[in-house]
């Protein structure tokens, strides 16, 4: 599926584009520490905006750090570190899948935040704040499904592989959707649906091949 759509529009495909990303969240992180109140009032998925005309916002509110809000320096070294590392994953999976590609899956990962914001709020006639921080996590669920068997250092020391702390990630992430707000869960939700939509077609020949194989058929 994704080679015929690359075929056709791949000249369309934002090159380097996980650089941009990394350059988005750099100023998101500088927004965060100058004037966190910009963010909410210009650049936020705020529906409720959206809906005033502000779209805008359909874009702008990917420019948050991954780390989420700031309460303290260690919070803005962290948000560094991971803008530094998230841009190393991207790097070697736009190795594999290729520009086009990954720009599919991120803004397919827009387009069902703003969806799922607009749909919802449409639902329950309360406006919804949305943030990208599910989004930007779910990019290591992609690489670990991508590429399992990578071995992390976890605190700098302990080596891990990526399918188990993608596990662990999971685990958070179904803690956090029974806790946290409707706008969060539907974050959290289209997240993993972008994922696993994506990686399905994206390897689903491969996969209808090793089922043929597995039950002898050919």
């Amino acid at each position: 599926m994704f080679q015929k759509l690359e075929y056709k529009y791949g000249h369309l495909a934002i090159h380097n584009f996980n650089l941009y990303l990394a350059t988005i969240y750099a100023i998101g992180l500088l927004i965060q520490i100058m004037n966190p109140i910009f963010y909410f009032q210009y650049l936020c998925l705020d529906t409720k905006a959206l809906f005033n005309g502000q779209i805008w916002r359909i874009f702008t509110f990917i420019f948050f750090p991954p780390s989420g809000f700031l309460r303290s320096n260690i919070d803005i070294l962290l948000a560094a570190l991971i803008i530094y590392v998230y841009y190393n994953l991207t790097t070697i999976l736009l190795q594999v899948w290729s520009d086009f590609k990954f720009n599919i899956y991120f803004f397919g990962g827009i387009i069902g935040h703003v969806l799922g914001g607009i749909i919802v709020s449409l639902i329950t006639q309360n406006h919804m704040l949305i943030y990208p921080t599910y989004l930007t996590f779910s990019i290591f669920i992609a690489f670990a499904l991508t590429f399992p068997e990578t071995r992390f250092l976890l605190f700098f020391i302990i080596p891990i592989k990526a399918k188990y702390i993608a596990i662990v990630e999971l685990a958070l992430y179904a803690y956090m959707f029974i806790y946290s707000s409707l706008a969060d869960r539907i974050a959290l939700v289209m997240s993993l649906i972008n994922v696993f939509f994506f990686l399905y077609f994206m390897y689903k020949d491969k996969l209808k091949y090793l089922f043929r194989r597995r039950n002898g058929r050919f």
